[in-house]
């Protein structure tokens, strides 16, 4: 959520912006790390509910 807000307060008013303006920004590495470690199946999980996560972090903002 931090960093949706963050790249949110660069970039504007969410509602004028797409979820692929942000996603960008937002880097989950430590945690795919942590949860995921080196299973690269685990990983491949981790990065779908991710994609999701952060366009509900999206648009939560965008509500605001």
């Amino acid at each position: 959520m931090d960093q949706v807000r963050a790249r949110i307060r660069q970039i504007g008013f969410p509602g004028s912006h797409s979820v692929d303006d942000v996603k960008g920004a937002v880097d989950l590495t430590p945690f795919r790390t942590k949860f995921a470690g080196e299973d690269k199946d685990l990983g491949a999980e981790f990065d779908d509910m991710t994609v999701h996560l952060v366009k509900i972090a999206f648009t939560e903002a965008a509500q605001r």
